[in-house]
């Protein structure tokens, strides 16, 4: 996920638990994203494995808007 999508600067809370992630070696963060550091954590993590079942939806609605806001912008450039 992109950096600028998590707005670290503005929520101290998600920060604080992208950086505990890092230092537990759970997630991986570069300079412009933040990811899942092991394929096995999406398998064996039943709670995590939850979360992203209920939240299927709302993922794929985020990446439609995410697309549509690109096109528009790209549109409207030229």
């Amino acid at each position: 996920m992109p950096r600028s999508e998590l707005d670290l600067t503005q929520d101290a809370v998600l920060a604080s638990v992208v950086e505990r992630l890092t230092e537990d070696r759970l997630l991986t963060a570069h300079e412009s994203t933040v990811e899942v550091a092991h394929e096995a954590l999406l398998r064996e993590w039943p709670r995590l494995e939850g979360w992203l079942a209920e939240d299927a939806q709302g993922r794929e609605l985020r990446e439609h808007l995410i697309e549509s806001a690109k096109r528009w912008d790209d549109a409207c450039a030229r």
